[in-house]
């Protein structure tokens, strides 16, 4: 396999990766950015400190085909004080060698995006693509993708119920009471996510808050939320949050109903 095609799989791999979140790149706008960043990260011919910052004068002689770097570097900074600010010095070994400005990666590539030449018109129209692709996507990626966090292939989503599906199973306590709940007793990003103002819960979350709240008579409660199957030790530790849950309950304006 030669480079090109080994390039290409690696822009297939990729984008893959981002469809499994419901956000496709077009192959060869993938296959564009990766190798416009291998030209720096790959070369042998661009240097590295310890800290693995790249020298600056090597890129844009190697990469931006800058003849005498130094003076281009000189007439950049004069333009953009504040990118020398992200910029240290380094010696490297051997003779002769005098103090060359270093950067990381990011600030590498913010140097480029400045640059004018071939380099960085291809590294800021690929960018730009990159930009509308993902943003045209967003609306509708937005939800899908962070409810489809930890799936299991063939299963539900990781957060397959909402706060209102929870208000409903219960059949008591006001939705923002239930939205204090959840906030109080579970840990977000793991038991809950937030998304435009709603929260959403994983089963095991749903079915351990339905099994404790008592819920009011002539509540529904789905069976395959009622005889999901929680951890010993999570139910524990949710049965300790509700007794917490219904001492704080109790000192709340009469007129609050409680969850608990």
């Amino acid at each position: 396999m030669d480079s090109k095609d080994s390039s290409m799989t690696k822009a297939h791999n990729y984008a893959s990766a981002l469809k499994t979140i419901n956000i496709a790149l077009p192959v060869n706008l993938v296959d564009e950015l990766l190798g416009l960043i291998d030209q720096f990260v790959k070369s042998k011919n661009i240097r590295r400190n310890e800290k693995g910052d790249y020298s600056i004068y090597d890129f844009l002689a190697y990469v931006c085909k800058k003849i005498n770097p130094s003076i281009p570097w000189k007439r950049f900074g004069k333009q953009n004080p504040a990118v020398l600010t992200k910029c240290s010095f380094c010696q490297f070994p051997g003779e002769r060698q005098s103090r060359t400005p270093v950067c990381s990666k990011f600030h590498l590539i913010v140097i480029a995006y400045l640059m004018p030449g071939e380099y960085g018109d291809r590294l800021r129209k690929a960018s730009a693509n990159l930009i509308c692709e993902v943003l045209e996507q967003y609306p509708i990626a937005k939800l899908e993708s962070i409810l489809a966090l930890d799936t299991v292939p063939g299963d539900k989503p990781g957060y397959p119920y909402s706060d209102i599906d929870l208000h409903q199973f219960t059949g008591y306590a006001s939705l923002d009471y239930t939205r204090k709940v959840i906030r109080k007793d579970y840990i977000k990003g793991a038991d809950y996510i937030k998304l435009q103002g709603r929260y959403y819960l994983t089963a095991e979350a749903t079915a351990i808050t339905c099994r404790v709240a008592r819920p009011e008579n002539g509540s529904t409660i789905p069976d395959e939320v009622w005889y999901y199957p929680v951890t010993r030790e999570k139910a524990q530790q949710q049965q300790q949050n509700s007794k917490i849950n219904r001492r704080r309950s109790q000192q709340d304006d009469s007129n609050q109903l409680s969850l608990f």
